[in-house]
Protein backbone atom coordinates (compact mmCIF):
# COMPACT_ATOMS: atom_id res chain seq x y z
CA UNK A 1 0.00 0.00 0.00
CA UNK A 2 1.12 3.43 -0.81
CA UNK A 3 2.99 4.88 2.27
CA UNK A 4 2.51 2.16 4.88
CA UNK A 5 6.20 2.58 5.80
CA UNK A 6 7.95 5.03 7.70
CA UNK A 7 9.94 7.57 5.62
CA UNK A 8 12.74 7.47 8.81
CA UNK A 9 13.76 4.08 8.78
CA UNK A 10 11.67 2.70 5.85
CA UNK A 11 10.04 -0.36 7.70
CA UNK A 12 6.03 -1.15 7.04
CA UNK A 13 3.90 0.67 10.09
CA UNK A 14 2.66 -2.07 12.71
CA UNK A 15 0.09 -1.54 16.35
CA UNK A 16 3.34 -2.37 18.48
CA UNK A 17 6.07 -0.25 18.25
CA UNK A 18 6.19 1.54 14.60
CA UNK A 19 2.41 2.83 15.38
CA UNK A 20 2.35 5.73 12.44
CA UNK A 21 1.99 9.23 14.29
CA UNK A 22 0.66 12.28 11.83
CA UNK A 23 2.97 15.10 12.45
CA UNK A 24 1.37 18.80 11.71
CA UNK A 25 2.82 19.21 8.32
CA UNK A 26 0.18 16.27 7.61
CA UNK A 27 2.90 13.60 6.83
CA UNK A 28 3.25 10.27 9.41
CA UNK A 29 6.08 8.84 10.59
CA UNK A 30 6.44 5.45 13.19
CA UNK A 31 6.51 6.18 16.81
CA UNK A 32 9.51 4.46 17.50
CA UNK A 33 11.32 6.83 15.27
CA UNK A 34 9.92 9.99 16.56
CA UNK A 35 10.36 8.72 20.27
CA UNK A 36 14.14 8.73 19.35
CA UNK A 37 14.04 12.16 17.87
CA UNK A 38 12.44 13.59 20.87
CA UNK A 39 15.05 12.40 23.02
CA UNK A 40 17.14 14.47 20.97
CA UNK A 41 14.62 17.28 20.57
CA UNK A 42 14.73 17.22 16.94
CA UNK A 43 11.56 16.13 15.83
CA UNK A 44 11.17 16.37 12.27
CA UNK A 45 9.46 15.32 8.90
CA UNK A 46 10.54 12.68 7.10
CA UNK A 47 9.74 13.50 3.35
CA UNK A 48 12.31 14.93 1.56
CA UNK A 49 10.07 17.73 0.10
CA UNK A 50 8.73 18.93 3.41
CA UNK A 51 11.43 18.29 6.74
CA UNK A 52 9.36 20.65 8.72
CA UNK A 53 9.87 20.55 12.79
CA UNK A 54 7.25 19.74 15.17
CA UNK A 55 7.44 21.08 18.56
CA UNK A 56 4.69 18.86 19.50
CA UNK A 57 4.87 15.70 22.34
CA UNK A 58 4.70 12.57 20.35
CA UNK A 59 2.48 11.43 23.58
CA UNK A 60 -0.59 14.01 21.83
CA UNK A 61 0.31 13.30 18.41
CA UNK A 62 -2.58 10.99 16.68
CA UNK A 63 -2.03 7.73 15.18
CA UNK A 64 -3.64 6.83 11.58
CA UNK A 65 -4.38 3.03 11.01
CA UNK A 66 -5.11 3.89 7.52
CA UNK A 67 -1.46 3.60 6.60
CA UNK A 68 -1.06 0.36 8.52
CA UNK A 69 -0.78 -2.82 6.38
CA UNK A 70 -3.76 -5.59 6.41
CA UNK A 71 -0.56 -8.18 7.20
CA UNK A 72 0.83 -6.57 10.14
CA UNK A 73 -2.86 -7.18 12.29
CA UNK A 74 -5.03 -4.40 11.60
CA UNK A 75 -8.34 -4.82 10.64
CA UNK A 76 -9.76 -3.15 7.13
CA UNK A 77 -12.61 -4.23 4.54
CA UNK A 78 -13.61 -7.61 4.93
CA UNK A 79 -10.96 -8.28 8.27
CA UNK A 80 -12.24 -10.37 10.95
CA UNK A 81 -9.14 -9.46 13.43
CA UNK A 82 -8.62 -6.63 15.29
CA UNK A 83 -10.26 -3.18 14.45
CA UNK A 84 -8.00 -1.02 16.62
CA UNK A 85 -9.93 1.72 18.52
CA UNK A 86 -13.49 1.27 17.20
CA UNK A 87 -16.52 1.20 19.51
CA UNK A 88 -17.50 -2.53 20.49
CA UNK A 89 -21.23 -3.18 20.72
CA UNK A 90 -21.77 -3.47 24.21
CA UNK A 91 -24.23 -2.23 26.76
CA UNK A 92 -22.65 -0.10 29.12
CA UNK A 93 -23.68 -0.80 32.92
CA UNK A 94 -22.74 0.93 35.83
CA UNK A 95 -23.65 -2.29 38.20
CA UNK A 96 -21.40 -4.85 38.89
CA UNK A 97 -23.39 -7.35 37.20
CA UNK A 98 -21.18 -9.04 34.36
CA UNK A 99 -21.88 -7.10 30.70
CA UNK A 100 -23.79 -8.78 27.88
CA UNK A 101 -22.40 -8.95 24.94
CA UNK A 102 -23.61 -8.35 21.25
CA UNK A 103 -26.18 -5.20 21.86
CA UNK A 104 -26.69 -2.19 20.06
CA UNK A 105 -23.52 0.07 19.50
CA UNK A 106 -22.96 2.68 22.46
CA UNK A 107 -21.20 5.73 21.76
CA UNK A 108 -18.26 6.42 23.64
CA UNK A 109 -17.20 9.91 25.52
CA UNK A 110 -18.30 12.68 22.89
CA UNK A 111 -15.72 15.36 23.68
CA UNK A 112 -14.07 16.21 20.14
CA UNK A 113 -11.64 17.81 21.56
CA UNK A 114 -9.89 14.71 23.05
CA UNK A 115 -6.82 13.57 20.75
CA UNK A 116 -7.40 10.07 20.49
CA UNK A 117 -4.45 7.69 19.06
CA UNK A 118 -5.73 4.53 17.29
CA UNK A 119 -8.48 3.25 15.11
CA UNK A 120 -8.84 0.33 12.93
CA UNK A 121 -8.47 0.77 9.22
CA UNK A 122 -11.24 3.16 6.99
CA UNK A 123 -13.13 0.16 4.93
CA UNK A 124 -11.54 2.14 1.72
CA UNK A 125 -7.86 2.70 2.59
CA UNK A 126 -7.39 -1.64 3.09
CA UNK A 127 -3.97 -2.64 2.47
CA UNK A 128 -4.73 -3.98 -0.85
CA UNK A 129 -5.37 -0.72 -2.46
CA UNK A 130 -2.63 0.89 -4.45
CA UNK A 131 -4.16 3.73 -4.27
CA UNK A 132 -5.52 5.46 -1.10
CA UNK A 133 -9.12 6.55 -1.33
CA UNK A 134 -12.47 7.53 0.35
CA UNK A 135 -14.71 4.42 2.41
CA UNK A 136 -17.69 6.36 1.40
CA UNK A 137 -17.52 7.62 -1.92
CA UNK A 138 -14.47 5.52 -2.76
CA UNK A 139 -12.69 8.16 -4.55
CA UNK A 140 -8.95 8.54 -4.90
CA UNK A 141 -7.38 11.34 -2.39
CA UNK A 142 -6.35 14.24 -3.94
CA UNK A 143 -5.03 18.26 -3.02
CA UNK A 144 -8.87 19.16 -4.04
CA UNK A 145 -10.42 16.35 -1.94
CA UNK A 146 -8.26 15.51 0.71
CA UNK A 147 -8.70 12.86 3.32
CA UNK A 148 -9.38 14.29 7.10
CA UNK A 149 -8.60 12.28 9.99
CA UNK A 150 -11.17 11.79 12.68
CA UNK A 151 -10.26 11.69 16.06
CA UNK A 152 -11.29 8.23 16.19
CA UNK A 153 -8.28 7.94 13.90
CA UNK A 154 -10.84 6.88 11.24
CA UNK A 155 -9.73 8.97 7.95
CA UNK A 156 -12.50 10.29 4.94
CA UNK A 157 -12.63 12.62 2.33
CA UNK A 158 -13.62 16.23 3.09
CA UNK A 159 -16.45 16.18 0.72
CA UNK A 160 -17.95 13.60 2.36
CA UNK A 161 -17.68 14.81 5.45
CA UNK A 162 -19.44 17.83 4.51
CA UNK A 163 -22.02 15.90 2.44
CA UNK A 164 -22.79 14.51 6.05
CA UNK A 165 -22.82 17.54 7.85
CA UNK A 166 -25.36 19.04 5.04
CA UNK A 167 -27.75 16.27 7.07
CA UNK A 168 -26.94 16.74 10.11
CA UNK A 169 -24.66 13.46 10.81
CA UNK A 170 -21.50 14.49 12.73
CA UNK A 171 -20.79 10.96 13.68
CA UNK A 172 -18.03 8.97 12.05
CA UNK A 173 -19.28 6.98 9.20
CA UNK A 174 -17.66 3.96 10.47
CA UNK A 175 -17.45 3.53 14.68
CA UNK A 176 -20.49 6.30 15.24
CA UNK A 177 -17.95 8.63 17.20
CA UNK A 178 -19.58 12.09 16.70
CA UNK A 179 -17.44 15.30 16.85
CA UNK A 180 -18.15 18.91 16.59
CA UNK A 181 -20.87 20.71 14.04
CA UNK A 182 -18.87 22.85 11.56
CA UNK A 183 -15.34 20.90 12.49
CA UNK A 184 -14.12 19.71 9.31
CA UNK A 185 -12.21 22.29 8.02
CA UNK A 186 -10.11 22.09 11.05
CA UNK A 187 -9.56 18.17 11.22
CA UNK A 188 -5.90 17.82 10.61
CA UNK A 189 -5.27 16.72 6.52
CA UNK A 190 -3.60 13.36 6.36
CA UNK A 191 -1.03 14.39 3.18
CA UNK A 192 0.64 10.92 3.43
CA UNK A 193 -2.55 9.27 1.88
CA UNK A 194 -2.28 11.66 -1.38
CA UNK A 195 -0.76 9.95 -4.06
CA UNK A 196 1.65 12.19 -6.11
CA UNK A 197 0.03 11.12 -9.11
CA UNK A 198 -3.76 11.94 -7.91
CA UNK A 199 -2.46 15.11 -6.25
CA UNK A 200 -3.38 17.41 -8.79
CA UNK A 201 -6.77 16.21 -10.01
CA UNK A 202 -10.08 17.71 -9.82
CA UNK A 203 -12.91 16.26 -8.23
CA UNK A 204 -14.62 13.64 -10.53
CA UNK A 205 -18.34 13.43 -10.74
CA UNK A 206 -19.44 12.64 -7.08
CA UNK A 207 -22.34 9.93 -5.64
CA UNK A 208 -25.42 12.23 -4.63
CA UNK A 209 -25.29 13.44 -0.28
CA UNK A 210 -28.47 10.54 -0.47
CA UNK A 211 -25.75 7.93 -1.32
CA UNK A 212 -23.35 9.20 1.18
CA UNK A 213 -25.75 8.79 4.01
CA UNK A 214 -26.50 5.14 2.57
CA UNK A 215 -23.14 4.19 2.13
CA UNK A 216 -21.73 5.73 5.69
CA UNK A 217 -24.97 3.44 7.32
CA UNK A 218 -23.83 0.37 5.19
CA UNK A 219 -20.14 1.21 6.98
CA UNK A 220 -21.54 1.38 10.38
CA UNK A 221 -23.72 -1.64 10.09
CA UNK A 222 -21.03 -3.73 8.57
CA UNK A 223 -18.65 -2.47 11.61
CA UNK A 224 -21.00 -3.55 14.42
CA UNK A 225 -21.26 -6.69 12.90
CA UNK A 226 -17.51 -7.36 12.63
CA UNK A 227 -16.96 -6.21 16.16
CA UNK A 228 -20.01 -8.77 17.76
CA UNK A 229 -18.44 -11.54 15.79
CA UNK A 230 -15.19 -10.39 17.27
CA UNK A 231 -16.15 -10.32 20.30
CA UNK A 232 -18.50 -13.35 21.04
CA UNK A 233 -15.58 -15.23 19.30
CA UNK A 234 -13.90 -15.70 22.10
CA UNK A 235 -14.78 -13.11 24.79
CA UNK A 236 -12.91 -14.88 28.27
CA UNK A 237 -9.54 -14.73 26.08
CA UNK A 238 -9.66 -11.66 25.04
CA UNK A 239 -5.39 -9.98 24.55
CA UNK A 240 -4.60 -6.48 25.53
CA UNK A 241 -1.31 -4.74 26.38
CA UNK A 242 -0.88 -2.43 29.74
CA UNK A 243 1.89 0.09 29.31
CA UNK A 244 2.68 0.52 33.16
CA UNK A 245 4.12 3.77 34.11
CA UNK A 246 7.84 3.13 33.17
CA UNK A 247 7.23 2.51 29.75
CA UNK A 248 7.17 -1.10 29.92
CA UNK A 249 4.11 -3.21 27.88
CA UNK A 250 3.12 -6.58 29.37
CA UNK A 251 0.49 -8.88 27.91
CA UNK A 252 -2.67 -10.12 29.30
CA UNK A 253 -5.59 -12.69 28.60
CA UNK A 254 -8.52 -11.00 30.27
CA UNK A 255 -12.27 -11.74 30.18
CA UNK A 256 -13.75 -8.02 30.04
CA UNK A 257 -17.29 -9.21 31.27
CA UNK A 258 -15.70 -10.46 34.66
CA UNK A 259 -12.72 -9.24 35.45
CA UNK A 260 -12.46 -5.63 37.06
CA UNK A 261 -10.32 -2.82 36.70
CA UNK A 262 -8.96 -3.34 40.18
CA UNK A 263 -8.08 -6.91 39.42
CA UNK A 264 -6.16 -6.22 35.88
CA UNK A 265 -3.90 -3.83 38.18
CA UNK A 266 -3.31 -6.02 40.57
CA UNK A 267 -1.77 -8.24 37.73
CA UNK A 268 0.90 -5.82 36.99
CA UNK A 269 4.43 -6.10 38.86
CA UNK A 270 4.53 -4.40 41.73
CA UNK A 271 1.96 -3.25 44.33
CA UNK A 272 -0.50 -1.50 43.70
CA UNK A 273 -0.94 2.32 45.17
CA UNK A 274 -3.65 5.12 45.25
CA UNK A 275 -0.66 7.06 43.38
CA UNK A 276 -1.50 5.13 40.11
CA UNK A 277 -4.49 4.65 38.27
CA UNK A 278 -5.22 3.20 34.76
CA UNK A 279 -6.48 4.93 31.60
CA UNK A 280 -7.82 4.15 28.12
CA UNK A 281 -8.97 6.34 24.91
CA UNK A 282 -8.21 9.34 27.74
CA UNK A 283 -10.78 7.99 29.98
CA UNK A 284 -9.66 7.10 33.64
CA UNK A 285 -10.98 3.61 34.81
CA UNK A 286 -12.17 3.48 38.04
CA UNK A 287 -11.42 -0.15 40.10
CA UNK A 288 -14.98 -1.40 40.63
CA UNK A 289 -15.86 -1.41 36.93
CA UNK A 290 -15.59 -4.05 34.64
CA UNK A 291 -13.73 -3.24 31.45
CA UNK A 292 -16.13 -4.34 29.38
CA UNK A 293 -17.61 -1.11 30.53
CA UNK A 294 -14.89 0.57 29.10
CA UNK A 295 -15.42 -0.72 25.73
CA UNK A 296 -12.13 -2.09 25.61
CA UNK A 297 -11.06 -4.03 22.25
CA UNK A 298 -8.86 -7.27 21.73
CA UNK A 299 -4.85 -5.95 21.53
CA UNK A 300 -5.80 -2.48 22.82
CA UNK A 301 -3.63 -0.76 24.85
CA UNK A 302 -3.98 0.62 28.67
CA UNK A 303 -1.99 3.49 29.91
CA UNK A 304 -0.81 3.21 34.05
CA UNK A 305 -0.24 6.68 35.14
CA UNK A 306 0.56 8.33 38.40
CA UNK A 307 -0.48 11.15 40.99
CA UNK A 308 1.23 13.80 42.38
CA UNK A 309 0.62 16.21 45.11
CA UNK A 310 1.19 18.87 41.77
CA UNK A 311 -0.18 16.78 39.02
CA UNK A 312 0.41 13.90 37.05
CA UNK A 313 3.73 12.20 36.46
Amino acid sequence: MFGSSCPHCKLPYDEKKRKPLLLPCGHASCRNCLSEMEDRDEIRCGEKKCRKSCTDNVSDLPMVYALIPASSGASGQGSSGRTGRDVIPLECSSSMAPIPTGREVVPMDMDDTESLAGSSVSAGNSASSAHPTCGVCMDDYCDANPPRLLTCGHTFCTLCLQDLEKKDNYACPQCRKTRNKGSVPKLPVVQTLIHTKNAKNKVSSRISTAQVMNRAQELQQEHTRRMAASIDSDPKNMELFVQDIRGQTHTFRVNPNAETVLQLRQRLPGRPDDCRYLTFEGRTLENQRYLAEYNVRPQCTIHERGRLSGGEF
